[in-house]
């Protein structure tokens, strides 16, 4: 009866001679755009949320992942972005270069305030670090700060502190929530150990931490020739940790967590900048909860978010554990199996000339083998998984963001001896980043930067078109035109249509709008990007007449 309700009203409409609407999607309210969410209402301490990484790997890779099959839900979009398909800040995420331009300094020094530990010497020892097989020590600097010292394999000198670093400083900038992670080096002599240390097992009752066990320990590190050993020291976070966020649903605590992980734009978006960085070892333990005070109100709490632990970005493992497939595959890629088997193991598989360069400091971590759109983890995580190209495209301008300057900086703080090293991991992140970019801003209209301004008594809509901003495509710069046409509220046509060729800079706009007559003057313009013979999917810019100022503003975007 309700098919039979709504084929009723389209044949009446039909016979009325009613205008067949051009334009479908989201209606939005007039107002201005939402910058920040109000996530911070008090909240009394969340229980502890434990993380069994055996059980969380046979959940991801049999239980759930069979369960997810047979739900065969339809795809939904991130339902955490603003009117402009953007995250807006919350505990999650702060805008930051998607935002506003970064100096080189800020950079640099990514979250880390202060001077930081090495100047803060001599560190006290307390006790070894728990879980895990690598050696590491909890140490308190001069002044008190708290910080896990962890170090790289003997054998591989660099490579996880760099890669770090390196990890943590551009997500930062991105604008998650990390730890102030910083290079150290220090002698033996600056080391001592506190009365009361001792060894953190993961299991079974902490026993003491004595000299001889920690130069036994430390004996294990990579050592100069001068005595000087080589660190990371990450700085314990604020406040009281609760465990780390799930990879699917909310957390049943906290009443600021109202939108499903696996449906957030800053989780989904992660998986292009994590190719990019080949960042691959992504797991609920490398996140954090922690109950924290709030600034502005005291003696209320709420929980921010965290990601942790970076040194296994820039294709580490690659090289340290000679896991070639790194980036390419799966831990269990029940794909690559079936293809292999069918195949009579005669299949090559992508990443077999891959090969991690022979440069100190450097992982499994190039660009020929690199797709973009083929980039996997290791483990099943959800909120990659349901990302759409549109989350991609999200994560994909904020890494082009960065200049090669800036990723210069960063590479500097890793503090690698060798400049062959140094300029390797220069030149393949900026690689990377630009075959990233065009991947993902070919499956979209990567218009964006949208304004709408005066035109005499009429309006002109002002864009920048990425691919031709960053320089991504050579034939696109001399075939790119764009067309528009647009509607009203219900979607019904106006007289306006626009064509306008490429500019130098990738910055367009096309004049001679009049608002529609109703709602405010809501108005639609439709934008289509052709690229030669190649027509693109639209985007749909919403504009009303701000009451304040009697004049045309954006209110909302749609992309097609």
């Amino acid at each position: 009866m309700k098919t039979l309700a709504v084929l009723g009203v389209l044949v009446v409409a039909a016979s009325c001679g009613a205008v067949r609407p051009v334009v479908d999607g989201p209606r939005f309210a007039n107002q201005p755009i939402v910058w920040r969410v109000n996530d911070r209402i008090d909240v009394p301490k969340p229980a502890m949320r434990l993380y069994a990484r055996t059980l969380y790997h046979i959940d991801g890779f049999v239980v759930r992942r069979l369960t997810r099959l047979m739900d065969v839900p339809d795809p939904v979009r991130a339902t955490n972005v603003n009117a402009l398909d953007e995250a807006p800040d919350s505990t999650w995420f702060t805008n930051r270069i998607g935002a506003r331009e970064l100096t080189i300094a800020e950079v640099r020094r990514g979250p880390n305030q202060g001077q930081g530990p090495e100047a803060l010497k001599p560190w006290t020892i307390t006790g070894s670090k728990v879980g895990g097989l690598s050696i590491g020590f909890i140490m308190k600097d001069g002044e008190g700060g708290k910080h896990l010292l962890k170090f790289d394999h003997k054998e591989h000198a660099f490579l996880e502190t760099a890669a770090d670093v390196i990890g943590q400083r551009i997500l930062w900038a991105c604008g998650y929530n990390v730890p102030e992670d910083t290079i150290v080096e220090f002698q033996r002599s600056d080391l001592k150990l506190a009365p009361d240390a001792v060894n953190k097992g993961t299991f079974g009752k902490p026993t003491p931490l004595t000299e001889i066990e920690l130069s036994k320990r430390l004996g294990k590190v990579n050592i100069a020739a001068d005595g000087t050993s080589r660190g990371l020291a990450s700085k314990f976070l604020e406040g009281v940790p609760v465990g780390p966020f799930a990879r699917e649903g909310v957390r049943p605590d906290d009443p600021n967590d109202r939108v499903p992980h696996e449906r957030r734009r800053e989780l989904r978006g992660q998986v292009a900048i994590f190719a990019w960085l080949n960042h691959s070892d992504i797991q609920e333990d490398q996140s954090l909860d922690m109950w924290v005070e709030d600034p502005a109100r005291p003696k209320r709490h709420f929980l921010r978010h965290y990601i942790l632990d970076f040194g296994k970005a820039i294709g580490v493992s690659g090289r340290q554990n000679k896991w070639q497939y790194i980036g390419h595959a799966e831990l269990i890629d029940f794909d690559y199996m079936f293809r292999s088997l069918l195949s009579l193991g005669l299949w090559k598989r992508p990443w077999e000339d891959a090969a991690a360069p022979n440069l100190p400091g450097v992982g499994l971590f190039d660009v020929a083998s690199y797709n973009p759109g083929a980039w996997r983890t290791n483990s099943q995580y959800w909120p990659f998984k349901d990302a759409d190209r549109f989350d991609a495209f999200w994560g994909a301008k904020l890494m082009m963001r960065f200049t090669r300057e800036q990723l210069a900086a960063i590479v500097d703080e890793a503090r690698l001896p060798d400049p062959a090293s140094r300029a390797y991991l220069v030149d393949t992140l900026v690689a990377r980043q630009r075959k990233t970019a065009l991947y993902w801003f070919m499956r979209v209209n990567p218009l964006d930067g949208f304004t709408v301004e005066r035109d005499g008594d009429r309006y002109r809509v002002c864009f920048d078109d990425l691919t031709i901003k960053y320089d991504l495509e050579e034939a696109g710069r001399h075939l790119t035109r764009y067309s528009a046409e647009a509607a009203d509220y219900d979607g019904k046509p106006l007289s306006w249509k626009a064509t306008a060729p490429l500019t130098a800079t990738g910055r367009t706009c096309m004049g001679g709008l009049s608002a529609a007559s109703t709602h405010d003057g809501y108005t639609i313009v439709r934008i289509t990007t052709l690229r030669g013979a190649l027509r693109g999917v639209p985007t749909q810019v919403h504009l009303a007449i701000a009451p304040e100022t009697g004049a045309l503003r954006v209110i909302g975007l749609h992309r097609e």
